[in-house]
């Protein structure tokens, strides 16, 4: 079985390093980007399994990057990174089924745990 394909959005590089090595090292296969624009990109050619996007990206937001891509990939499992609370109402929003949310700071043993139980969940 081939390995799960994450893409990973965050504007801070050092953050994204360290997210991707800790995901590498459990086996998954991880891009990094480091923009809005460039996550959309990399979301439109490649069929990743799971996307793991900060709240804020510069003038843009991961927020708006789930929603566009939850257009033409309906199915794609999503997890929300902010130092920020997000509202009630947008984690209610329809366009964040199979999203879950995740506060940073965020231990290793956090992020595991979001993952595996956000990949077990069928998304179809």
């Amino acid at each position: 079985m081939p390995a799960t394909s994450i893409l990973i959005v965050e504007d801070v590089v050092q953050l994204a390093q360290i997210v991707q090595e800790l995901l590498e090292t459990e086996g998954y296969t991880v891009h990094c980007v480091h923009s809005y624009e460039e996550g959309l990109i990399a979301l439109k050619a490649v069929a990743f399994e799971l996307l793991i996007t900060d709240a804020h990206l510069g003038s843009h937001s991961g927020i708006e990057l789930i929603r566009i891509v939850k257009h033409f990939r309906p199915d794609l499992r999503a997890i929300l990174t902010s130092g920020f609370p997000i509202s009630s109402a947008q984690k209610s929003d329809p366009s964040f089924r199979c999203t879950h949310f995740l506060n940073k700071p965020f231990t290793p043993a956090e992020l595991y745990a979001c993952v595996r139980e956000l990949l077990a969940t069928d998304c179809a």
